[in-house]
């Protein structure tokens, strides 16, 4: 079994599992950027993991969105 299989078979049952999971797998991390991790129904990490581009330099920063209205990027994206 690879590394990347075993990882996705670690169930996180707390806060500090899954930050030493996010550690791992972005430890070779060469550009700041915006991660998208899904955990799955057992409560390990599933696919995909996504990077993100574009996003604003301050999430608290707003936009004006039709339905919405004011909001700030960060509650755009949840």
């Amino acid at each position: 079994m690879n590394n990347e299989e075993s990882l996705r078979d670690r169930i996180l049952h707390t806060d500090d599992q899954l930050r030493d999971m996010i550690h791992l797998v972005l430890q070779r991390a060469t550009q700041r950027q915006v991660w998208l991790l899904f955990i799955d129904e057992r409560g390990c990490l599933a696919d995909p993991l996504l990077p993100m581009a574009g996003y604003p330099e301050d999430p608290l920063d707003t936009v004006r969105i039709e339905d919405l209205g004011e909001v700030a990027h960060s509650h755009l994206l949840m």
